[in-house]
Order: structure tokens, then C-alpha cells, then sequence
């Protein structure tokens, strides 16, 4: 499908939206298949965060990106409707963030609020120790299985990164 778009518009961002979504599609799957809520959750958190940040560097770029644009952009599986991001985007980011902090991810927008002029780089972070807090808080509570090994492996990868 990929292939085919770019074939067609010359467009190598569809290729990135085409396999972005393919990708979340496919994990939401694979966490179904788990049965444990715990996945799925994390992939629903995942896809959330993923569109905070598009909308984010969107709103950023100025009115070079328009309302189909970013709807293409987005990927699928989140609890936040599409048309939640769709319809804030020319609101501006306050208007992103005030949405934000009435949702679960509220934290990120408190860690924000430190730092008035953040860049992209702070919000890139700040959603990341998010993820990673959904983990590290399951895994408190878990001693064996499949979550163990996940968030054992996310924290390693995430020993890689640099954090304040």
C-alpha cells in the first residue's frame, strides 16, 4: 500500500503514515492475542502519545500543514478520537494542552508547566517517561510473566537515552 501511494503522489510521507498505522494496527492485534489488558493498554497509550506529538510538530510547522494532513499523519488504535486533534488544530497548542490535561495524560502536561518555553525535545520526553511510568508502575505490582520481561526490556532500551 505504501509502495502503491508513493507511486503514485511522489509523497515519501505516506509512506511513513502508511506504515505507521499498519505498524499500530499490528500491535494492537499482537497485544489482543495476549489477553492481557496490560498490552492493549499500552498500545492504546502509545497510539495517544504518538498524536500528541504529530499534532504537536504540525501545530509547529504553521499553516504549511492543513486539517487532512494531519488526520492522514495520525495513527489508528488510540483512545483519542482523531477528530480531537483534527479539530485543535489551528486552536493553537494551548488548546492541545488544555485538552491533554483533562485526559490520563495529564502528567505530561504537569512536567510541562515547569518549563513555559519547552521545546519539541522536552515534550518528546516528557511523553516517553510517560510510557515508561505505565510500566514501571505495572511492574511494581507484578513478580512474573510477560509484563516482567517487557518492562525489563523497555527500561533497558530506555537506559540508552539521556534523562534529566
Amino acid at each position: 500500500e505504501a509502495f502503491d501511494a508513493y507511486s503514485t503522489t511522489k509523497d515519501p510521507q505516506l509512506i511513513d503514515a502508511i506504515i505507521d498505522s499498519a505498524c499500530f494496527e499490528d500491535m494492537f492485534r499482537a497485544a489482543l492475542e495476549t489477553g492481557d489488558p496490560f498490552f492493549t493498554d499500552y498500545v492504546k497509550a502509545k497510539a495517544d502519545i504518538t498524536n500528541i506529538l504529530i499534532t504537536v510538530r504540525v501545530m509547529r510547522m504553521g499553516g504549511e500543514y492543513d486539517r487532512a494532513y494531519l488526520e492522514r499523519m495520525l495513527v489508528p488504535c488510540g483512545n483519542i478520537e482523531h477528530s480531537v486533534f483534527a479539530d485543535l488544530l489551528y486552536d493553537g497548542e494551548a488548546a492541545l494542552w488544555a485538552k491533554v490535561s483533562s485526559t490520563d495524560y495529564s502528567p505530561i502536561c504537569r512536567a510541562l508547566e515547569s518549563d513555559p518555553g519547552f521545546t519539541l525535545s522536552t515534550v518528546e520526553r516528557e511523553c516517553e517517561n510517560y510510557i515508561l511510568s505505565l510500566v514501571k508502575d505495572k511492574d511494581r505490582y507484578t513478580i512474573s510473566g510477560a509484563v516482567v520481561v517487557f518492562g525489563y526490556e523497555l527500561h533497558e532500551l530506555a537506559e540508552y537515552q539521556v534523562r534529566p
